[in-house]
């Protein structure tokens, strides 16, 4: 994370853009490397226009030597070949593989969905439905049967014959439809299989959907209305429960309402709603959090308690007693939720979208036949045929195809061939195949062998099709080089060089002072007791943060933690309220919390110990210039200040 941190954060300061084809208006040289007037002012202008302090912006003249220096360095790291350690390798790969993502996919059409998915979301749909139940792999026969079918009953419903609900109830492979006659509810986007909430979004109010396939089987879809969100509620109840929602009595019915009428007018005349809750509510499961549930929405499918819930309009207002099929209950509301933007559910949609097989497949075939359309794709289909005819007669396992077929084309991309070897070594790098591949895996693999091809060759064009794409991947690429050379060269040396830095604070000692600072432990106790008894140790003048551990120890009941260290103004916002005046920490407990020390006045010179962090910091600022003074003194630097001044000046 630091090194990705790092890459980008320089990168933001001098992007490198390698000018492939410009071989004129060089405006800097150093040894073989040529840097154009071009290059050069569009990156002048990309970083000086990015400076949120003004008076930070560069001259061209003056941004010269950083642009020198960064490419000193990755020069260096070429040198010394750190870009061709695997290591180095891998990462630079790993960043590829991330940044050509979005390129290999259609972000238009992915854009859209979430589009659709968000008015999905927000305009839940009531629908009922017959299905015809019919395995996925079944032979185009019973297919064919179960189609006919469903257009069977579809006329039936559209000649009048039966109601929906009849004829769900009658012809459904659905189990459920013999209780709610198929009706599904409200649903949004996300809540069905894809094809089937496609085809209900799809079909106008008041109609029925032509069969439409899912894994389940065929379904006619019969859409009552299509409403806008309400957003979402969260209510408390009160619930008299029936004990077998299949054979209520009717007595403990009548009971039940009565009860749920007086609890009501209780509550009414001012009775607590979570005493009443703890008195009288059967769901145990609510009782703990005085009667509230979870937010529900218009998807809800207790409708009785849903409609209820959402009728109340002020936070705190009671329904009266409402009775559905598990029992009476008197709804409280807690809150309301409004339905979310489009920008707020963007991120999450997105991610949905992109999880969704059906959703992503459809999205990636329209890519996928753009790009075959774009460079041409042509499908050898007597070469294919014959390798097909190869794997049927292998046997177990495939460990190599007969070497006749090796070059033999199997499509060709813009003049490139991929072959007969070249499906294999891809077939190589699945899963388990190691000691040998399947037919099966190997048949599988060539029907959709075209998606890879035609994949591998946009991917193969990223850099050339994609200007930016090549710029960020030669920041990618120059910025781990110099993090791993500045690494090397700066920051660990100056961690590690104890003696060199010994030796710069020697030479460089009294440039940080101490302002006025508290010197001194700030110990955190478990409890006032502990408190206490850490105040007694310390005024026995036991400061020392090891002894006052030991005594603690022999305590069982108290647990302390010590910070020993000088604090200035503004260092520890504890301090700062105890000796500063500051203002008092949020969660602060000044009985728990015991401080000891003096207050120093300023002017005293700090040690190594003192500054470390800065010295250290400054060592590697001197370590750095002396480098590039050796680097610049390495290298032939030319700069051709003719063309410098005619950059203009931002």
């Amino acid at each position: 994370m630091k090194k990705l941190t790092f890459i980008l954060t320089f990168s933001a300061i001098v992007l490198l853009t390698f000018s492939l084809n410009a071989k004129n208006n060089v405006i800097i040289k150093i040894n073989g490397h040529q840097y154009t007037v071009e290059e050069y002012e569009r990156i002048y202008r990309k970083n000086n226009t990015q400076l949120s302090d003004e008076s930070e912006v560069k001259s061209p003249k003056e941004y010269v030597d950083l642009f020198i220096n960064y490419k000193l360095k990755v020069i260096e790291a070429e040198n010394r070949g750190m870009d061709t350690i695997q290591e180095f390798i891998d990462e630079l790969n790993g960043y590829r593989k991330e940044l050509a993502q979005p390129y290999l996919t259609d972000v238009t059409i992915t854009e859209n969905m979430v589009k659709d998915a968000y008015y999905r979301t927000t305009h839940p749909i009531h629908a009922s439905h017959i299905l015809f139940n019919i395995p996925a792999d079944a032979d185009p026969a019973d297919t064919l049967k179960a189609y006919n079918k469903a257009i069977e009953i579809r006329n039936m419903f559209l000649n009048g014959e039966k109601a929906f609900p009849e004829l769900a109830a009658e012809y459904s492979d659905d189990r459920s439809a013999t209780q709610n006659k198929g009706d599904l509810g409200y649903f949004a986007a996300f809540n069905m299989v894809t094809p089937f909430e496609n085809a209900a979004y799809n079909t106008p109010a008041g109609e029925v959907s032509m069969p439409v396939r899912s894994q389940f089987g065929y379904h006619l879809i019969y859409v009552h209305d299509i409403s806008e969100s309400k957003g979402k509620v969260k209510v408390a109840h009160i619930m008299k429960i029936f004990p077998d929602i299949n054979n209520i009595d009717p007595e403990m019915d009548k009971r039940f309402e009565q009860e749920s009428d007086s609890i009501y007018n209780e509550l009414l005349n001012g009775a607590d709603f979570a005493e009443m809750v703890k008195n009288h509510s059967d769901d145990q499961s609510t009782v703990p959090t005085n009667g509230e549930m979870q937010y529900i929405d218009q998807t809800f499918r207790v409708y009785e308690f849903r409609d209820a819930a959402f009728e109340l309009n002020k936070i705190g207002d009671i329904h009266k007693p409402i009775r559905t099929v598990y029992g009476w209950h008197i709804l409280k509301l807690i809150n309301k939720q409004e339905p979310q933007t489009f920008k707020e559910l963007e991120d999450e949609l997105t991610q949905k979208v992109k999880n969704d097989p059906n959703r992503s497949k459809h999205s990636k075939q329209i890519f996928l036949n753009k790009l075959k359309k774009e460079y041409g794709l042509t499908v050898h289909e007597e070469n294919i045929a014959q390798l097909k005819n190869a794997i049927d007669n292998a046997s177990d396992t495939i460990k190599q195809f007969d070497n006749q077929l090796t070059n033999v084309a199997l499509y060709t991309v813009n003049g490139k061939n991929f072959t007969v070897g070249e499906f294999y070594s891809y077939l190589k790098t699945k899963p388990n195949t190691k000691k040998g591949i399947s037919p099966a895996i190997a048949k599988n693999e060539l029907e959709k062998f075209d998606e890879t091809v035609i994949i591998q060759y946009e991917d193969s064009r990223l850099k050339d099709k994609y200007p930016e794409f090549a710029s960020i991947m030669q920041e990618y690429h120059d910025g781990m080089l110099l993090f791993a050379i500045m690494q090397e060269e700066v920051w660990d040396k100056a961690v590690k060089d104890s003696t060199g830095l010994e030796n710069y604070y020697n030479n460089n000692r009294k440039q940080y002072f101490w302002d006025k600072h508290f010197d001194g432990l700030l110990i955190k106790c478990n409890t006032t007791d502990a408190a206490e008894y850490c105040k007694e140790l310390l005024s026995e003048n036991i400061t020392d943060a090891e002894t006052l551990y030991e005594k603690f120890n022999e305590k069982p009941d108290f647990t302390i933690n010590i910070a020993s260290s000088k604090w200035e103004k503004g260092d520890n916002p504890t301090i700062d309220y105890l000796y500063f005046d500051g203002d008092k920490p949020k969660n602060l407990n000044t009985d728990t919390n015991v401080a000891h020390g003096t207050i120093v006045e300023a002017g005293k010179a700090k040690t190594l110990n003192d500054a470390r962090g800065i010295y250290i910091s400054d060592y590697q600022n001197y370590l750095e210039q002396e480098w590039l003074k050796s680097l610049k003194n390495k290298y032939k630097i030319k700069v051709n200040k003719r063309l410098l001044k005619k950059v203009e000046t931002l």
